[in-house]
């Protein structure tokens, strides 16, 4: 082999692959070992879109979110504790309505409901169908007490009403031309077809599928003959439900006995496939169950939810970039704080600190093509905010003020081990060349530690601006050593956005220092 030169390029982040590995030691894993608010594409890291406060006047901590479109406006519904809430975005310019109260008469409340949702338009009537039900499933997926689902205009503004005989704990389905509601011992009913609000009609019908608890259900692509079908989610398997006709109406078959479920918000659809968080794996339908293999951050999200915590997660699609977010609080947090990311386009994981009012439920509408969260902040009015994401590059508040969202990525560690012919000396950094498509001034950080017992150790930041001004602003003038070496660059100004490609470090061979700093220095006299 040859003797390495001794200064030789490096391109920063050549020895990772997209995503960010939060499980096992520094040296094992083959990402990126930190990020905050950025994803990758085509194998790079870039920047989040920003987010912008549509409205700071929702009622208490939502855990629900609905969307459908008509006549150039998106009607947005969302439940929380004691309310249930409507206002409309118009889609071209983003402007939204004033709030409308649409919670049904005599709804009691409660901290722990988690709100499903689901439309049709009704046969028996001459409207589209907003269905609602909120079950009391937030601290325990198991809990068996039955409430009543709600229906109404999906466009109009009155409150939602009762559904007479309706009453079930797991929730509700629309797959057309029925509704289903679920919930314990493995119990469904189905309504008449094309008349959601008769369950005691002809054509109606119920069914004992499983012995325990059903918590979800999703609508499921089927042939010719066998429509509609759905799945349907239970405390510990998967059943499918297919149209037969005949006085059965339905078939229910177990897919999946070895199953579980993390949240009824938890099952999220992508292009006809079905992606879910169950109590201790990531899990997938596509005509079979599986496991869904994930070595960047299984870890990192199991094994940092408390158990009371598991009904605040959520999932949602954001099909713009191909991922799939699962929101949830991360250790002693009691909101969702973190979100851990699968990009179903590039097979990879990576995670992401969410913002500081953090979140309590999200939702994607094809249409209208930005995800909406609800923040999980109330102020002392009780009162929090919808936030429209993936629009811009800064947190926007109602007043109009941009605030600076911060943005960084850190690379794997290499080291003398990884280089022709290897070695275990420090390796020394000189000049950089950056290489980006940015706004906004980037800072650019050596960093790592002499082993991996070590402290990490942080040089100095070097600022560099989208273009440089004079010759010498080019590169970056770097003068440190590491034995095990990284590289952090951060995006932190109002406006700032980047994409990485290609930059340059200039390392040679530096001294044979092996001890560094403490990760936690002893106390005096220990």
């Amino acid at each position: 082999m040859a003797e390495q030169p001794a200064t030789f390029p490096f391109v920063i982040g050549s020895n990772c692959k997209p995503g960010i590995q939060r499980d096992g030691t520094i040296r094992a894993g083959d990402g990126y070992v930190d990020g905050r608010w950025m994803r990758f594409q085509n194998g790079r890291p870039r920047k989040m879109g920003g987010y912008r406060q549509l409205t700071a006047s929702l009622t208490g901590i939502q855990r629900g979110i609905h969307q459908t479109i008509q006549n150039g406006f998106t009607y947005v519904h969302v439940g929380a504790q004691a309310t249930l809430e409507r206002l409309t975005i118009q889609n071209n310019s983003g402007v939204i309505s004033g709030i409308t109260a649409r919670t049904p008469g005599g709804f009691a409340s409660s901290t722990n409901y988690v709100w499903q949702f689901d439309s049709m338009f009704d046969g028996g009537g001459t409207d589209t169908l907003l269905f609602a039900h909120a079950g009391t499933n937030l601290t325990d997926l198991a809990d068996a007490t039955d409430y009543s689902v709600y229906s109404g205009d999906i466009y109009g503004t009155g409150a939602l009403t009762a559904i007479a005989s309706s009453a079930v704990s797991g929730g509700i389905l629309v797959a057309e031309p029925y509704l289903f509601g679920f919930g314990n011992d493995g119990f469904i009913y189905w309504s008449v077809p094309n008349d959601p609000t008769d369950l005691t009609g002809a054509g109606s019908g119920d069914a004992r599928i499983t012995g325990e608890k059903i918590v979800k259900g999703a609508r499921l692509k089927a042939g010719s003959g066998n429509a509609p079908a759905a799945l349907f989610w239970s405390l510990d398997s998967v059943m499918r439900a297919t149209f037969i006709g005949g006085s059965a109406i339905f078939d229910f078959d177990t897919i999946a006995t070895t199953s579980s479920l993390m949240s009824s918000r938890t099952v999220v659809e992508y292009d006809g496939l079905f992606f879910w968080a169950a109590n201790n794996r990531f899990m997938m339908y596509n005509g079979v169950v599986r496991e869904v293999p994930n070595r960047r951050n299984t870890n990192f999200f199991f094994d940092n939810i408390l158990p009371q915590n598991q009904g605040k997660c959520f999932g949602f699609a954001n099909p713009r970039w191909g991922e799939i977010w699962w929101c949830f609080p991360y250790g002693n947090a009691t909101e969702c704080d973190h979100a851990v990311i699968l990009n179903v386009r590039d097979n990879e994981w990576y995670d992401t600190e969410l913002p500081a009012l953090m979140r309590s439920a999200g939702d994607f509408n094809h249409v209208y093509t930005y995800p909406l969260m609800t923040d999980a902040t109330a102020s002392a009015g009780g009162a929090t905010s919808l936030w429209q994401h993936e629009t811009g590059v800064d947190e926007v508040m109602l007043t109009g003020q941009s605030n600076a969202i911060p943005s960084l990525y850190e690379t794997g560690v290499v080291s003398g081990l990884d280089f022709t012919p290897p070695h275990l000396r420090s390796i020394g950094v000189g000049t950089i060349e950056p290489d980006f498509v940015q706004t906004g001034a980037l800072t650019m950080e050596v960093v790592g530690r002499a082993n991996a017992r070590a402290g990490e150790e942080v040089g100095e930041p070097q600022t560099f601006d989208a273009l440089a001004a004079t010759i010498p602003e080019q590169v970056v003038y770097e003068k440190t050593q590491r034995r095990l070496l990284g590289f952090r660059v951060t995006s932190n100004v109002a406006g700032g956005d980047y994409q990485a490609g290609e930059s340059v470090a200039h390392l040679h061979v530096a001294d044979e220092r092996v001890l560094g700093a403490l990760a936690e220095e002893p106390e005096e006299g220990a």
